[in-house]
């Protein structure tokens, strides 16, 4: 559980897991293969699919990006409180901290922003019922605002949790999904960087300094997520300044 939840379990990134699909495509063309390939896809698919894995090394050893972690911890989540992600993520985050402009969506909404790659070209959006637990939560700016309020809260049991390093390894240590690293000043850090096609995002605490920043882009390439990463920091150096 602790490794699905970090990412760390050393899952593919996606079942089916069939790769050489997408070794002779057009990159423009990727969003629309996996789209197609998930159209249709159950969860007994994925069971199937799951016992057909092959972990290459142990868990915690090689961190790696995993959405199949992600769906894998929600189908376990469902079956243990017999209750759907929708209702649970509803029950715990969304209802108590006023997000009522983040939800599971399967189709956009009317003022849902359209997302693009680096030629500019729209990409669809991913919105399948079998990576809700990966991919399927839409939010806005205000709404991740509460979140990083609950999340600068340290004196919550459940919060404080989630920011003590649970995995480390030579170059990162992870609490509960959070990445938790010190500024070249020594301040603490807790990061995480996501996105779909289309989209990408970056959100940072600075629990010491009571300071959040979360960074949304309707643009997503091989550079995004640096870029917003580079203008998170220079705002927090901006703002550390600006206290002293």
């Amino acid at each position: 559980m602790l490794h699905l939840a970090n990412l760390t379990s050393g899952l593919p990134n996606w079942l089916p897991d069939k790769p050489e699909l997408f070794q002779q495509a057009n990159p423009d063309s990727i969003p629309y293969l996996l789209l197609k390939q998930h159209r249709g896809y159950t969860k007994t698919n994925f069971y199937k699919d799951l016992h057909s894995v092959h972990l290459t090394a142990k868990p915690g050893s090689m961190p790696r990006h995993s959405n199949v972690a992600a769906q894998l911890l929600g189908f376990i989540l469902e079956t243990v409180y017999e209750q759907t992600l929708e209702a649970l993520t509803a029950r715990y985050i969304t209802g108590p901290l006023g997000m009522t402009q983040t939800a599971y969506l399967m189709k956009p909404g009317p003022t849902m922003a359209k997302g693009y790659d680096a030629k500019g070209n729209p990409m669809p959006y991913m919105m399948l019922p079998d990576t809700r637990g990966s991919s399927g939560l839409s939010s806005t700016t205000a709404d991740l605002i509460r979140y990083m309020r609950l999340q600068l809260s340290e004196t919550n049991k459940a919060v404080s949790l989630t920011h003590q390093t649970t995995v480390s390894t030579l170059d990162d240590a992870i609490g509960l999904n959070w990445h938790i690293d010190r500024t070249a000043a020594g301040e603490r850090q807790l990061w995480h960087t996501g996105g779909t096609f289309g989209f990408s995002s970056y959100l940072v605490l600075y629990p010491e300094r009571q300071l959040g920043i979360v960074m949304l882009a309707n643009e997503s390439d091989p550079l995004t997520q640096n870029r917003l990463v580079a203008v998170a920091k220079q705002i927090a150096a901006h703002l550390g300044q600006a206290k002293k």
